[in-house]
């Protein structure tokens, strides 16, 4: 029984570490976006760049993939958005990238955070519409 035990360990730890180098290497390509949103922590709150304005709230469309470029200006943060499953370091002077993707039919409002420890103040509104109402919601914005 004992070597049945050392050899079922030692065929997991096999499997484990071939995996090991995709892991670190991060997740691969990022599916092709339908538009991107950069995202920028800094002095404690959060701000999103559409293609010519910049808003505190993030608003996206639902049905489309949505890409994000996240940075920071000031320390490390994490943007966050527990309903999504999306998680991404922002780090001062690096872009990293991250996607979500919301089926339609789940148009709602949510909460993002910065999930870094003593970041609970960094809370941010994620209000997720169809199409039709996402463009009007575009078209009624102040440009930069």
């Amino acid at each position: 029984m004992s070597r049945l035990k050392t050899i079922f360990a030692s065929t997991v730890l096999i499997g484990l570490s071939s995996c090991t180098p995709s892991v670190l290497n991060g997740p691969g390509e990022l599916p092709e976006s339908d538009m991107i949103i950069g995202v920028t922590a800094s002095d404690g709150k959060w701000s999103f760049r559409y293609t010519d304005f910049t808003t505190e709230s993030l608003v996206i469309p639902s049905g489309a993939k949505i890409g994000f470029d996240v940075t920071s200006t000031d320390t490390i943060h994490t943007f966050n958005i527990p309903a999504f499953g999306v998680g991404m370091d922002a780090v001062p002077g690096r872009i990293n990238q991250t996607w979500a993707e919301v089926l339609v039919g789940k148009e709602s409002s949510f909460k993002g955070r910065c999930s870094q420890a003593n970041h609970d103040h960094m809370p941010f509104n994620i209000n997720v519409m169809t199409l039709n109402k996402y463009n009007l919601w575009l078209s009624r914005q102040p440009k930069d």
